[in-house]
């Protein structure tokens, strides 16, 4: 099923699996081709299909869970298809065929990110696609880890963890932080550990600012520009306040 729709082109092609996961919207129509049209229209990722007669219900998933044998002769379900190129497969294909063949995000983003969202996991975990169940989070929820972020929190890639900024009014020392973290859903403070991450913190974070950490490595010679992330790479950071750093103890906060 190919619909063509605002110049963009999009396959939903036969799978061998049942696809489990959030449930959209159902019509009951004539033709899977309209189906296939409904679907492209929701950004649906697959589509489950049940034949009565001449009509035709299929109902929309729009995000991916799982997928697993498939029992019920009675339904076919069919996955968006992102391969490039012309393909016409003989009949149902399996999961790992589409999926290995995906191209980046560059266009039908919301559909590709669904599916390379879903496959990223399965890899993590060391999973086969056909074996793999992925937790759904709830809207603005990010998976980190096999579980859904907690309210409030976003899930940031570059940290492989859930993250959420505080307020600094009340805090005073490296104490009240920790008491602050600890408050939230039994969380601790992030380590940054190189640059890449302080960028992508900064980009985050917009106006607002962070607290970040550089170590001296033993037995270096102190100097303004020694000082290292916590992966060992070079710190290249310079915006220090006036006079800082000066190696005068304590200097924890610069």
């Amino acid at each position: 099923m190919s619909p063509t729709i605002s110049k963009s082109t999009i396959r939903y092609t036969q799978v061998r699996h049942k696809i489990t996961g959030i449930v959209g919207s159902s019509y009951t129509t004539g033709a899977d081709q309209d189906c296939a049209k409904q679907a492209f229209k929701n950004n649906a990722s697959a589509i489950e299909i049940v034949k009565n007669g001449d009509e035709v219900k299929c109902t929309l998933i729009t995000q991916i869970s799982s997928f697993s044998q498939l029992e019920n002769s009675d339904k076919s379900y069919y996955l968006a298809d992102l391969r490039g190129g012309d393909i016409c497969d003989a009949g149902s294909v399996s999961v790992s065929d589409i999926y290995s063949a995906m191209p980046k995000c560059n266009l039908l983003k919301t559909l590709c990110d669904v599916l390379t969202e879903h496959k990223s996991y399965c890899d993590s975990i060391k999973a086969t696609i056909e074996d793999c169940k992925k937790p759904n989070c709830r809207k603005n929820l990010k998976l980190s880890e096999g579980r859904c972020c907690p309210e409030g929190f976003s899930y940031m890639s570059i940290f492989k963890k859930c993250m959420i900024p505080y307020a600094t009014k009340d805090i005073t020392s490296f104490s009240d932080v920790d008491k602050q973290c600890s408050m939230r859903s039994n969380s601790v403070l992030v380590t940054i550990e190189n640059d890449q991450q302080n960028m992508a913190l900064s980009d985050s974070l917009k106006t607002m600012y962070a607290v970040i950490g550089f170590h001296m490595p033993e037995n270096q010679v102190w100097t303004k520009t020694g000082f290292k992330w916590m992966d060992g790479s070079s710190a290249k950071y310079d915006s220090w306040f006036n006079g800082k750093p000066d190696n005068v103890p304590p200097e924890r906060n610069l």
